[in-house]
C-alpha cells in the first residue's frame, strides 16, 4: 500500500501557509486600527504598547502610518 504523495502533502502545507498568512495580515490590520483608535481616545503609547505586546516605538510608527 502506497503512502500519501509528498507532493500532495506539500500542496496541503502550502495552502495552509497561505491561509495563515492571510489571517495574520487581517489580524495585523485589525490591531493597527485598534491602536489608532486608542490613540484617538487619548490612551498613552505606553498603555497601548503594553496591551498590544509591542514597543512604544512601534506603536508610534503605527500611529503615524495613517
Amino acid at each position: 500500500m502506497a503512502g500519501v504523495s509528498p507532493l500532495l502533502e506539500l500542496r496541503s502545507i502550502r495552502d495552509q501557509i497561505r491561509l495563515l498568512d492571510a489571517q495574520r495580515e487581517d489580524l495585523i490590520n485589525d490591531r493597527d486600527r485598534l491602536i489608532r483608535l486608542a490613540v484617538d481616545q487619548g490612551k498613552s503609547e505606553g498603555q497601548i504598547a503594553e496591551a498590544a505586546g509591542l514597543s512604544p516605538g512601534r506603536v508610534n510608527q503605527i500611529k503615524h502610518s495613517r
